[in-house]
């Protein structure tokens, strides 16, 4: 979401690395390498849990609003959490307005772009002058001299949410400039960055807000507040606050008072701190220390609020090209333990409000591949190995991704490369389960259980000729049944079409260690290994499960299955069951 200036210099270090790839051998002189995955079945340490429960999909009124008609009346109730029903939440920003106002109007009305209005598009009137979404949609408005405040809007848009069948998590994240001394700062995001100029006049429009919608239930729905408010970006020779414009201090004067008002209007929200940023672009992003002071002092004047008793912190998580999936814990997650630890803030579990593939990325992929990036293995692969990562962790509870890279929304909702994934590790954590359509194709159904499965203990041996490969594993086990999920991501920007997949190729062998002796059968799914799903032909080929055999293991053997042909960016999940007998052939 972030805005990230690249430089010419890593752009350039990216696209050779990219052009130099497309220079390997095809895919006929493809190295024969292996690799191996080994599952202790006889050895489980902890729970891997579903922590994909929420979504993005940017602000309340993108989907919502009053401008149109309610989704639900075209798709049904539950039409959101039917399609993706690895999800409980969707996480909505500028809930409560600040997208428009006074000193834009005209701008906005009349779609001009001006410097006190960068950003014309989807919000804004039409070439007739006829007002925009953002117009429609505003809470506060200025009229006949005074501010008006008319919530229909904002409960009209959460009814319409839960009718998706999702949960809110709304993210406070824009103030109307009728709270701000009727100045507004809409450089980014088409909202005012400005804070509040009027701390008690905000807070009780927090409160009437909330108190509109006490009858829809808000009890366990997700708030935050302010979003991302110590991001920083150069601009025009300055460093510039994205957002959010307010300072340290006024932020954590703000958050703490907006709790206690939050709680008292909507008793049973789960409020968490964040959604910080810890970037490496440039040395001033390294600031959330400074902000979590300001946070610490306020915490230490409180008698009603600490930090430990908040149920984790919020984290935006991007692939630029500074900072990839290797780096994020590293940098970026070490970043927000270091500025914990240094304010003597007990480290929080941690929730990645904001996780993907960054515009920076998307745009050097495209147009070097010719590749919408959405529609890629390279997209699959990558939400895989992000949550992967994830769950290696150990601290992550919960993760939010974009509606974008996951489905078609021009028709009737195709799902992209990456929500196979998500089918995936809904399988691997016991919440979904994948059923045969038709005898060959699978579509997903919820299981009942969010609570997650036993983790089995993994280990990948490389061959020497692999050990720039990235390959990661997961397994878990229920009732006689042994799941496997394997991802092999590789960072360098490949298009499904480049000869460089087949090159960067494995040949993987699966071991599971530590079964009873009898009978197992072994079947595998996936998405980009051979006969497996991928986008083609203006949708995703059905994802099929393949047999591998049946055999008996004796005791204190391993079944080792294989070899599978393993191209880069490609997704496994392997099922061992438990059978009373092979069948004969």
């Amino acid at each position: 979401m972030r805005p990230i200036l690249s430089g010419l210099l890593i752009a350039s270090v990216l696209l050779a690395v990219y052009l130099g790839a497309s220079e390997f051998p095809p895919c006929e002189e493809a190295s024969e390498k292996t690799a191996t995955v080994v599952v202790h079945a006889d050895r489980a340490s902890g729970i891997i849990r579903p922590i994909w429960d929420e979504i993005n999909l940017w602000k309340l009124y993108t989907w919502f609003g009053v401008h149109g008609s309610d989704p639900a009346d075209r798709f049904g109730e539950g039409w959101l959490r039917r399609r993706a029903p690895w999800l409980r939440y969707a996480r909505v920003v500028a809930p409560l307005g600040g997208s428009y106002g006074p000193s834009i109007a005209e701008d906005c009305d009349h779609r001009r772009e001006t410097p006190q209005h960068p950003e014309v598009g989807w919000e804004c009137g039409t070439e007739k002058d006829s007002p925009g979404i953002a117009a429609q949609n505003e809470i506060m408005g200025f009229e006949n001299g005074a501010w008006v405040v008319d919530y229909t809007p904002f409960r009209i848009a959460l009814e319409r949410l839960v009718r998706s069948g999702l949960r809110p998590h709304l993210n406070v994240s824009a103030t109307p400039v009728g709270l701000t001394g009727g100045e507004g700062d809409f450089r980014h995001y088409h909202w005012n960055a400005r804070p509040p100029s009027d701390l008690d006049s905000w807070l009780d429009f927090l409160r009437n807000g909330f108190e509109s919608v006490a009858d829809l239930g808000p009890a366990g729905w997700r708030v935050s507040i302010i979003n991302e408010p110590n991001c920083l970006i150069p601009h025009e020779g300055e460093i510039a606050a994205v957002g959010y414009a307010g300072n340290p201090n006024g932020y954590a004067k703000a958050w703490t008072r907006a709790v206690r008002t939050i709680r008292e209007a909507a008793p049973g929200v789960v409020i968490h701190p964040g959604n910080y940023v810890t970037s490496a672009t440039f040395p001033g992003e390294d600031n959330l220390h400074i902000y979590l002071a300001s946070m610490a002092e306020e915490l230490d004047r409180s008698e009603d609020l600490d930090w430990g008793q908040f149920p984790y912190v919020g984290l935006s998580l991007y692939e630029v090209p500074d900072t990839t999936l290797a780096d994020f814990r590293s940098t970026r997650l070490h970043r927000l333990y270091k500025a914990q630890e240094v304010n003597n803030l007990p480290p929080l579990p941690i929730k990645i409000d904001e996780m993907g593939i960054h515009h920076d990325v998307r745009r050097l992929f495209e147009e070097e591949t010719g590749e919408d990036i959405h529609l890629t293995l390279y997209s699959a692969s990558w939400y895989a190995e992000a949550l992967r990562t994830f769950v290696e962790a150990g601290d992550v509870t919960s993760s939010a991704g974009w509606l974008g890279p996951l489905f078609d929304q021009s028709g009737d909702w195709r799902p992209r490369p990456a929500a196979y994934t998500y089918w995936i590790l809904g399988m691997l954590a016991g919440q979904l389960d994948l059923v045969s359509a038709n005898g060959e194709s699978i579509e997903i159904a919820e299981s009942g259980n969010d609570n997650g499965l036993p983790r089995l203990v993994t280990d990948v041996a490389r061959h020497p000729e692999t050990e720039d490969s990235s390959l990661g594993a997961l397994a878990t086990t229920s009732d006689g049944t042994t799941r496997v999920f394997v991802v092999h991501h590789q960072p360098t920007l490949v298009g499904d079409l480049a000869p460089l997949r087949e090159t960067l190729a494995f040949e993987m062998e699966v071991e599971i260690r530590g079964l009873d002796a009898g009978a197992y059968q072994m079947r595998h799914i996936s998405v980009g290994g051979p006969s497996g799903a991928r986008w083609e032909d203006d949708a995703m080929l059905p994802l099929k499960w393949i047999p591998d055999g049946c055999s008996e293991v004796q005791p204190g053997d391993p079944k080792v299955s294989g070899p599978f042909h393993t191209p880069a960016n490609s997704v496994w999940l392997f099922e061992v069951r438990r059978v009373e007998a092979c069948e004969e052939a």
